[in-house]
């Protein structure tokens, strides 16, 4: 008897131990699959990270290219603790870069100067320092002096040849200030960029005529709009900008508010096309930025150091993502909760993150469509005609819809808006 109860015991103890030793098997099994799973996250990351990793380097190597391309060969960059570079594909909008040149070379030049570059700089040094000189002497000549928020210093002139012009300075006092360097490397970066905007044909964009730069002072003129006066007043971010209240009101007092709205509608859907058509970002999308003629109502271009030449690479596109809050949102000085960019691209999809396919979609110019027909467009609805009501409400409603993809292009806006004031004023023929 006690045979057989140890001879089932001994049977039990064995079946236990089978168990425990698949359960072992079992915990290893699972463990092996975790740490592959956790492997490929891992890789999975890492190849992300690679990946911008190369579109960054590529972005850097550009700007290299760029500068070599665009630089005096006189000029001599030298990196600092204080100078930072920064490329085209990250916001730019921080006082984190600097360039320090040769002082022996005042003349500067963004090409290399040939004759071509000598007929479109040419005002040298020694003019643009008289002129500055004399226009300091005229209170009525200062539009804004240099001051601590980081503007840079602005005065009007004219040229040998009479022709109005603006000059703008900025200068480093403190190599430490990092506001001075940001006011200084603003001032480059403007310069750059309106080259890039005359080279592309940017209507409305003024004409740079000389520039005069050194390590820590930069001096340059460019055209004045003197039939001109800002979209909007003061610094262009308040309530009444976001309404267009100016514009509003001059096309109340005009001789026919109709034709001029839908003229205005015109003239700013064509003007900010050209953000889409050469695939540019602008910042700092503010009132004061952008004049308006009160006889034509053409638009210009006033302030260009905010701009982003984003080419296929939208900003802050091409992070992976689960869903559209996994996104990065527009984030930086230029995009405080007071600014005009928080009044006018509210209810804009970009502004919120927009995750598809895994893929952050990033921001680019069809922001702007967005916002100039929430903004502008929507503005003078009051004055639009019965007439062409129905497909002016139909073009205000597609460039203002929140999602990119169901939005109208800028180029079609600017087309429809031809369309329109056509319509309207050959209606009796």
């Amino acid at each position: 008897m006690a045979i057989r109860i140890l001879s089932a015991q001994s049977k039990l103890v064995v079946k236990m131990l089978s168990i425990l030793h698949k359960l072992i098997i079992l915990v290893g099994m699972t463990s092996a699959i975790i740490l592959c799973l956790l492997g490929s996250s891992v890789n999975l990351v890492k190849r992300e990270e690679a990946k911008h990793r190369i579109l960054r380097e590529a972005a850097i190597k550009k700007e290299d290219s760029f500068d070599q391309k665009y630089l005096s060969p006189y000029t001599q960059v030298i990196t600092s603790p204080t100078v930072l570079k920064t490329t085209k594909l990250v916001q730019i909008s921080h006082p984190t870069t600097s360039r320090k040149m040769n002082t022996e070379q005042q003349d500067y030049f963004l090409k290399d100067v040939n004759e071509d570059t000598m007929r479109t700089f040419n005002i040298g040094c020694n003019e643009l320092r008289k002129l500055l000189d004399e226009a300091k002497k005229e209170f009525s000549k200062t539009y804004r002096t240099e001051n601590k928020y980081g503007n840079r210093g602005i005065y009007f002139a004219k040229t040998m040849n009479n022709g109005p012009i603006v000059l703008k300075i900025a200068t480093i006092q403190n190599q430490s200030d990092a506001i001075e360097i940001y006011r200084y490397n603003s001032a480059l970066r403007e310069i750059r960029l309106l080259q890039d905007l005359q080279e592309f044909g940017f209507a409305g964009s003024p004409q740079v005529w000389g520039s005069c730069v050194s390590s820590n002072h930069v001096i340059y003129a460019v055209t004045r709009f003197v039939d001109s006066e800002p979209l909007c007043a003061g610094n262009g971010t308040d309530m009444s900008c976001a309404m267009a209240q100016n514009v509003v009101q001059k096309i109340k007092i005009s001789q026919s508010p109709g034709t001029a709205a839908l003229k205005f509608l015109e003239k700013a859907t064509c003007f900010f096309s050209q953000f889409e058509k050469y695939r540019i970002l602008m910042e700092d999308f503010s009132g004061s930025n952008f004049h308006i003629s009160p006889k034509t109502l053409d638009f210009y271009l006033v302030d260009a150091d905010s701009l982003i030449f984003y080419e296929n690479v939208p900003l802050l596109s091409r992070m992976s993502c689960h869903k559209d809050s996994d996104c990065p949102k527009p984030s930086g000085n230029l995009w405080p909760s007071h600014a005009l960019n928080r009044k006018i691209y509210y209810g804009c999809g970009e502004m919120y993150g927009i995750c598809r396919n895994n893929t952050c979609q990033g921001i680019g110019s069809e922001l702007h469509t967005c916002g100039v027909g929430r903004w502008l467009v929507t503005a003078v609805r009051s004055f639009i005609p019965v007439e062409v009501y129905n497909e002016y409400r139909k073009l205000k409603e597609c460039m203002s819809e929140s999602n990119p993809l169901r939005r109208c292009s800028a180029h079609y806006s600017c087309s429809a808006a031809k369309f329109i004031l056509n319509k309207y004023i050959t209606r009796a023929d």
